[in-house]
């Protein structure tokens, strides 16, 4: 796919952080029409205005991705309005902060709903007809936490951004046999709400603080944006970003052994530094 222009394109998470700047760098390439999803209105409305703003054709569907029937309904709508789609590509996502012990059963789901089961949902939905054109192409937004357990706190997260590799790699080796196309999207840390809106259990509201500093020195969504542009019009399926990660990934998969060695100490001061924030 070396032309987005004139491309159809589903973009969930579109409201804010990689979903927004996703869904305006296509729009700046060209690609249209754009059905645009979230759970958030008027974040959702905005992105549309914007996408319109720039010449193109957008529509938004509020839907809940983890929501199998409102994800169903909203593929179903987005492929009546476009005649046809090009591009699906699962942005929205979500997290949770707390030790293992101090999850609920429902913070497990919750976030596995949205971060492995929604683009489960929509790949069910959409593939399908995909396979029956003999094109097309899906992004899953996974994270360099589907490659590497990189954050401690993060268990839920973890779980399902390993899910969505999985889910990317089984796309990879039965979808070109159909002329379906897959690009799997790890990034590093990203300036998106994830950092604000993320609920937090067993640790004091102060410890946001120190997330606030580790969100200082991520990645803007407008770079991981266009990474993934990039990434489609090649055609690459594995795309880790931005270029310190694609070291750091590279160094674990050459010296494991080193890199493990080396990850203790450093999940050790992680442990220690958050101890004082523990509320018990």
């Amino acid at each position: 796919m070396q032309d987005l222009k004139n491309k159809s394109a589903l973009i969930t998470g579109a409201a804010s952080g990689i979903g927004r700047a996703t869904a305006l760098a296509f729009a700046r390439e060209g690609a249209t029409p754009l059905v645009l999803s979230d759970i958030n209105p008027e974040g959702l409305e905005k992105t549309v205005a914007e996408v319109r703003a720039l010449g193109g054709e957008a529509l938004g569907l509020v839907a809940n991705v983890a929501d199998a029937a409102a994800a169903t309904e909203m593929a179903a709508r987005a492929i009546a309005h476009c005649g046809q789609l090009d591009l699906l590509l699962n942005i929205a996502g979500t997290a949770v902060m707390a030790p293992l012990e101090k999850l609920d059963l429902e913070d497990w789901r919750r976030v596995i709903d949205v971060d492995l089961w929604g683009p489960i949902h929509l790949v069910h939905a959409i593939y399908p007809h995909m396979v029956e054109r003999g094109s097309g192409h899906i992004v899953i937004l996974a994270s360099r936490s589907g490659l590497w357990a990189d954050e401690s706190y993060n268990g839920p997260y973890l779980a399902a951004k390993f899910g969505a590799v999985g889910l990317c790699e089984a796309l990879r080796i039965e979808g070109f046999l159909k002329g379906v196309d897959v690009t799997c999207v790890c990034p590093g840390d990203v300036k998106t709400n994830i950092w604000t809106a993320t609920p937090i259990k067993g640790f004091r509201p102060e410890v946001r603080k120190l997330l606030k500093v580790v969100a200082a020195f991520a990645a803007d969504p407008d770079d991981i944006a266009g990474a993934i542009v990039d990434a489609v019009k090649k055609g690459r399926y594995l795309l880790v970003t931005p270029p310190l990660e694609r070291w750091h990934y590279a160094f674990r998969r050459w010296f494991p052994r080193l890199a493990n060695r080396l990850a203790k100490p450093f999940f050790r001061g992680v442990a220690a530094l958050l101890r004082r924030y523990e509320t018990g």
